[in-house]
């Protein structure tokens, strides 16, 4: 009786698999991203790495035909989490997005600086001895109107 009992418990543990391992892959979180958004998207992923918590963050590429974003998720033993909250503490979300608009903020002023070198639409007002404010503009953009409305006065 108990090897029939055993070899039903190891009939079982093959049938339905040995591991108990339920880290997400890469395709299934990709399938998850386009059957949420579009199955024409492209999905990628981009970085993974373990953080606080056993969590596993995983940055998510999504391109489409006139747009491309990413996303940060959390995984955590099979499901994905969109923010994950420390009561000690700020969202890993805020913590993340925080990080990474720091790192766009310094790419943006490299490339910046290089694409002002070769610029030949700028307009300069006031002592040139000064610090130099940049502004980008859209004329496009309302917002950018009301700003330049009164950047004269910002400027004294």
């Amino acid at each position: 009786m108990k090897k029939l009992l055993f070899f039903c418990g190891l009939l079982s543990l093959l049938l339905t698999g040995c591991s108990t391992e339920t880290k997400l892959s890469d395709k299934q979180i990709n399938d998850f991203f386009k059957a949420l958004i579009d199955e024409s998207v492209e999905i990628s992923i981009s970085k993974r790495e373990k953080i606080k918590g056993d969590f596993e963050l995983v940055k998510v590429l999504i391109k489409g035909p006139q747009y491309e974003d990413s996303q940060f998720v959390f995984v955590k033993d099979g499901y994905i989490f969109p923010d994950v909250f420390d009561t000690k503490a700020v969202s890993f979300r805020d913590e993340l997005m925080v990080k990474h608009y720091e790192e766009m903020r310094k790419k943006f002023e490299q490339n910046a600086k290089v694409a002002l070198e070769s610029e030949s639409k700028i307009i300069s007002l006031g002592d040139s001895s000064k610090p130099k404010l940049f502004v980008f503009s859209d004329p496009m953009c309302k917002y950018c109107r009301m700003h330049l409305a009164s950047v004269e006065q910002e400027l004294k």
